[in-house]
């Protein structure tokens, strides 16, 4: 199997579970400010793989699950996920969310908790 990715570079046998979208690759290993090198935890957002599937990405990467009003959205992407969460979290706030509460503050216009006299 050869697999030809955008930059024109070729690489042989190489699974399609093993590659991501840069973005997505990128908040995988953002790390929690508040708690040294720990890996992020995600608000509202979970990964979900199944150890069963002989689907090679199903058993590795899985899909990501966005709690939002109580049900269960599905999304294929990590991204899509948070920005599904957080735009749920604003609505729901009446666009009045700290930083703390979203998953990615820094695409919102938000007030840092610590303005409003909270930890942020």
């Amino acid at each position: 199997m050869m697999n030809r990715f955008d930059d024109g570079d070729e690489i042989n046998n190489l699974e399609d579970a093993y590659i991501f979208n840069k973005e997505d690759y990128l908040l995988t290993i953002r790390l929690d400010s508040n708690e040294g090198p720990a890996k992020k935890k995600w608000l509202g957002v979970k990964n979900v793989v199944d150890e069963k599937s002989s689907d090679l990405w199903a058993n590795l990467v899985g899909w990501y699950t966005a709690d939002i009003n109580g049900e269960e959205h599905i999304f294929s992407l990590l991204s899509d996920a948070l920005r599904a969460y957080d735009a749920y979290v604003m609505e729901s706030s009446n666009q009045t969310a700290n930083k703390s509460q979203l998953n990615l503050p820094e695409e919102w216009s938000v007030v840092s908790a610590a303005g409003r006299g909270g930890e942020g």
